[in-house]
């Protein structure tokens, strides 16, 4: 009986280190065993072998599984990125449809700026003629007052010679009077034989001084003519100074017109170019619209593609995942470590589409770094075979960082505080591939791994 059970337990190392694909247990086994490990050589043997093969099945859904990832996660930043370009693709066109109509109204602005130009000249034409028109006025009138003032000179000169001729009537009707005063004294004189003469004498004295009152109010009267000729020879005067001076400014008027009328027909033309120009501006911007609509389009289908594309590879990656987390209870230290990085995966894939989803995760399911299976195996049989690698160190000490982060996400989800889970996403990815990276060292260092089957 004792026998039997040695057997047993003998039989039972030597499986057990075929069983963990532990070639060193095997070869150590059978060597204390030599008996039990020549009988159980072909089992152990197909064992090795078989966990040889699904360590390479392992490996390659291990690999297969993060391909799937790498496609999951760059479909997903370039469906983002589709996402991005498609909403600045929409703002560009609202944009080109804003400047289309902006177009549109300058067009119709300018194009009745030119309408108003256009009257405008017209106006200012019309003006043109109306001032050219005044100024040959003014210069007839102007010729017409030098003549009236060449005139009232000459009345002036005629009113002198009035006065001339009236001094020398005036002086005759002294003369006369003096003479008729003498022929008065001399038939006064000559007594009654003079008295006939000095009746003539009397008429002469009358006519006389008839003729100096005529010469008196002929002065008066010419006196006030030569006053109003010399008031209205300054008028007149005057008149031509203010002529000339209006003569003048409406040459002024008349040259700033005909600038302002160059200016406005140049203001026309070009306000007609900048509608003919805004028009064709107006068709550019819509043609640039109708693109970049049907762009826009293209890169909704085109993401709506690369969607459904990252959606298959989420897909394939959560399967090969769980077909990794399978192995994770294999004794086969290689198998085991790549089951449980489809573990691993497989939570942060949970997590990942609990943030696409915006839904909660419950904080209570999610496990402590020592709580999982990567966990017990770093604190156990890990820990005994690959204590002294500097991977191992690192290892625990990424997976501990990976769960705390994973924590602290399914936390803020569970809060609603979404944008500070997405922030801290990337923490946790960066302590994933950690993670992964020494996981990939500790199985290089693994002596199986190098060993043919």
């Amino acid at each position: 009986m004792t026998q039997a059970l040695l057997i047993t337990r003998h039989v039972l190392e030597v499986l057990n280190a075929a069983l963990a694909a532990d070639r060193q247990r095997v070869a150590e086994s059978r060597q204390r065993h030599r008996a039990t490990g020549a009988a159980l050589e072909p089992v152990t043997t197909a064992l090795l072998d078989w966990n040889d093969k699904l360590y390479r099945i392992a490996r390659e859904g291990m690999e297969l599984m993060e391909q799937s990832t790498g496609l999951m996660e760059g479909t997903g930043t370039f469906h983002h990125g589709l996402a991005d370009l498609k909403d600045q693709v929409t703002g560009v066109a609202a944009a080109v449809e804003e400047m289309a109509a902006t177009a549109e109204s300058i067009s119709t602005h300018a194009g009745q700026t030119a309408e108003r130009a256009g009257e405008g000249s017209g106006k200012v034409r019309e003006g043109n003629v109306c001032a050219s028109t005044l100024v040959g006025e003014l210069d007839l009138l102007e010729g017409a007052v030098r003549t009236m003032a060449d005139s009232m000179e000459q009345l002036a000169g005629f009113t002198q010679q009035i006065d001339k001729l009236t001094a020398i009537v005036k002086d005759i009707a002294h003369q006369t009077n003096l003479l008729a005063l003498n022929a008065a004294i001399e038939a006064a004189r000559a007594g009654e034989a003079g008295r006939g003469f000095a009746v003539v004498a009397g008429e002469v004295k009358q006519l006389a001084d008839k003729t100096a009152q005529a010469t008196t109010e002929i002065e008066s009267v010419t006196a006030t003519m030569n006053e109003l000729s010399r008031t209205a020879t300054a008028s007149v005067q005057t008149g031509l100074q203010r002529l000339s001076t209006s003569g003048e400014s409406l040459e002024t008027v008349v040259v700033a017109l005909s600038d302002i009328h160059a200016v406005v027909n140049d203001v026309t033309e070009r306000a007609h170019q900048i509608a003919v120009a805004a028009g064709d501006q107006q068709q550019v911007s819509h043609s640039m619209a109708r693109t970049l609509s049907e762009i826009t389009s293209e890169l909704e289908e085109e993401n709506r593609r690369i969607g459904l594309l990252a959606d298959h590879a989420r897909i394939v990656a959560a399967a090969g995942a769980r077909q990794l987390n399978a192995f994770a209870d294999s004794e086969d230290d290689r198998i085991l470590l790549c089951g449980v990085k489809g573990g691993h995966l497989m939570w942060k894939l949970t997590l990942d589409e609990a943030l696409r989803k915006n839904e909660p995760v419950s904080p209570e399911g999610v496990k402590g770094h020592q709580e999982c299976r990567l966990g017990r195996w770093l604190a156990n049989r890990g820990q005994q075979r690959y204590g002294v690698h500097p991977a191992f160190r690192g290892l625990v000490a990424s997976h501990r960082q990976l769960h705390e982060c994973g924590a602290e996400i399914a936390g803020r989800l569970a809060s609603g505080n979404l944008d500070a889970a997405r922030a801290q996403m990337g923490e946790m990815d960066s302590a994933l591939d950690t993670v992964f990276s020494g996981i990939h060292q500790l199985l290089r260092a693994n002596p199986a791994e190098d060993t043919p089957s």
